[in-house]
């Protein structure tokens, strides 16, 4: 894991793959490339339909810059959100997870600009 200090808190992207146990995964992926995985970042393979699901907090030198979001869709699709610490969710575009995503391959979402 990086030192905190190298994590770049200005944007970056939604990351999530799917696990060969059927759960799904999700993280994030700062500008400089840096991935952050929360404690809590599964979507289970039991997910109740439609209910968002909140990471634990994505910190950057012991600060929360805020949390990552997950909902399972009807179609089996899987949507993405990112909600900055004190700020209203935001919904990347693209931000969905196929239903058919192959295991195991990390796919990302649009990039999320946090601003100062």
């Amino acid at each position: 894991q990086p030192s905190a200090a190298t994590v770049d808190i200005n944007s970056g992207q939604i990351i999530a793959r799917r696990l060969a146990d059927g759960r799904t995964e999700f993280g994030w992926l700062s500008a400089a490339g840096e991935r952050v995985l929360p404690r809590q970042r599964y979507v289970p393979t039991n997910a109740q339909l439609n209910r968002w699901l909140r990471s634990s907090a994505i910190e950057v030198d012991e600060v929360e810059i805020g949390r990552l979001e997950a909902r399972l869709l009807a179609n089996g699709r899987i949507e993405f959100a990112f909600t900055p610490a004190g700020r209203e969710r935001i919904l990347p575009l693209p931000r969905y997870l196929p239903a058919d995503a192959a295991i195991g391959r990390w796919l990302r979402s649009a990039e999320i600009e946090l601003g100062e």
